[in-house]
């Protein structure tokens, strides 16, 4: 059986096991490689027209239109340099400074509320969550949420980006047309 969904649980297990860092799984399905050798990761990346990603198992990314990530060739070199400039090193810096930053304010949240949390999904979601507004929208998110609503909004900028993430299913499986029947989505025409 294929683990290609439980690496985070997994970890340097399957390496240590193989003994040695990089390793294919060979199968009827298809072959993968498992790798966690940096300098073959940096050849992968950087010899993308050698090594095809398997789009027919990314087709379900492409909802609307394709994607960097579910497509290949001359369309992903094309996606590649419109996106190329904001991965960055600056970029890379900010989320990993902001990702220290929200994972202490989070522990400090956690802590006066004596350790107990309610649920993990959601916590982690909204470390994830800061984590990408402070380095997508320079926009700085509190643990303890601001009822502050900018202009004549109806949501504060928490509330918004949380209703499309609890709803990111629906409104990505839904056509447009039909959005705007939908009771979460008729008070916000942006959605």
């Amino acid at each position: 059986m294929s683990l290609f969904f439980h690496t985070c649980s997994i970890g340097y297990e399957r390496f240590e096991a193989a003994g040695t860092d990089t390793f294919i799984i060979v199968s009827a399905g298809g072959n993968v490689l498992w790798t966690c050798d940096p300098e073959v990761v940096t050849q992968l990346n950087n010899r993308h027209g050698d090594f095809r990603k398997p789009v027919n198992m990314l087709s379900m990314l492409i909802m609307y239109e394709p994607t960097i990530t579910a497509v290949e060739g001359k369309e992903h070199r094309r996606y590649r340099k419109i996106a190329a400039p904001s991965f960055n090193e600056t970029t890379h810096r900010t989320a990993w400074e902001e990702s220290l930053q929200q994972a202490r304010l989070m522990m400090e949240l956690v802590e006066n509320e004596g350790w107990s949390v309610s649920d993990v999904n959601t916590m982690a979601n909204r470390l994830a969550l800061h984590v990408l507004s402070k380095t997508l929208f320079e926009k700085v998110m509190a643990w303890r949420d601001s009822l502050e609503k900018a202009g004549n909004h109806e949501m504060t900028y928490s509330e918004a980006i949380n209703a499309v993430l609890r709803h990111n299913s629906t409104l990505f499986m839904v056509p447009h047309p039909l959005l705007s029947k939908l009771s979460f989505c008729s008070r916000s025409p942006a959605i």
